[in-house]
């Protein structure tokens, strides 16, 4: 079995991230299935990734589907949630800057 300690910290405790970078396993495995990106378009979107970090990340995927699949549907779930509580606390002060932009777009 492969040691993916090298590229992976899955000890991390806001979630599985590749070694020496800001970039989670999330991301990466984001991009290749909902985004039907190859390992050399991740790179695109990661610049400061290497393709054998990239393609560390479909093996840990290929090897560990069903956890893998769980804690995207976890992830994503998660900023859904975040996303519809940012929208229903800041609805008020959004509506008040579009108002505001809105009025300088007719004085313009």
């Amino acid at each position: 079995m492969m040691d993916f300690s090298e590229y992976l910290d899955l000890q991390d405790e806001d979630g599985a991230k590749l070694v020496g970078h800001r970039i989670w396993l999330f991301n990466v495995l984001y991009e290749h299935l909902f985004n039907h990106r190859r390992a050399d378009q991740i790179i695109e979107c990661f610049p400061t990734l290497t393709m054998e970090k990239v393609y560390a990340c479909l093996l840990y995927y290929e090897r560990n589907k069903d956890e893998c699949r769980r804690f995207i549907d976890e992830e994503i779930a998660r900023r859904e949630a975040h996303r519809k509580s940012d929208a229903e606390t800041h609805r008020e002060k959004a509506g008040e800057l579009r108002a505001r932009l809105a009025s300088r777009r007719r004085t313009a």
